[in-house]
């Protein structure tokens, strides 16, 4: 396991939390890391360094799981099994829980962060703080990942995708990100 865990520590120091890039206006529109931004989040790290992912499905005849496993070329593997809760028992149910289990379970297995954290109050009932509208909150994800990124690459990604916000905010950033 000393081989996997050492490129693991590796691969995650290279990694930046995804882009939150999502919606969801059913709560609050909330902003999220899609799958997408998960996955481009931890992909060449993990090549860089020897390892690579995998997700497949299990069903044991009476309920689905989600296996996700991190493979290094030493052979060693370390895996995390999550069961899928599905909100309609059907092909479209299962194909969104499936995606979702995936997110977080790569968000879990890397320790990343791509949601918008509400200290727990969504599930006490509590009040929640008010959103920042989604302009507000791409921009403000936007530079918190320009503040961190380590190379050229990872802020041109960051930055082919604020073409929806303001001039003067796409200017401020692209200053930021020291491009022209």
């Amino acid at each position: 396991m000393q081989e996997l865990i050492t490129a693991l520590i590796a691969a995650q120091a290279e990694m930046n939390d995804p882009l939150k890039n999502a919606s969801n206006p059913g709560f609050k529109g909330s902003k999220f890391a899609d799958l997408g931004a998960h996955l481009e989040a931890v992909r060449e790290p993990l090549r860089k360094h020897g390892l690579t992912l995998t997700q497949t499905l299990d069903f044991d005849g009476a309920s689905h799981a989600l296996i996700t496993t991190i493979h290094h070329v030493s052979g060693q593997q370390m895996s995390s099994r999550m069961g899928l809760v599905l909100s309609k028992n059907d092909m479209q149910g299962l194909g969104s829980a499936i995606t979702y289990a995936r997110r977080y379970s790569i968000g879990a297995m890397f320790a990343l962060y791509g949601d918008t954290d509400d200290d727990a109050n969504e599930a006490s009932n509590g009040p929640a703080k008010p959103a920042p509208s989604p302009t507000e909150a791409l921009y403000n994800n936007a530079k918190a990942r320009l503040q961190t990124a380590k190379t050229p690459a990872d802020k041109a990604k960051i930055l082919s995708l604020i073409g929806s916000l303001p001039a003067e905010q796409q200017a401020e950033l692209k200053a930021l990100a020291g491009a022209k």
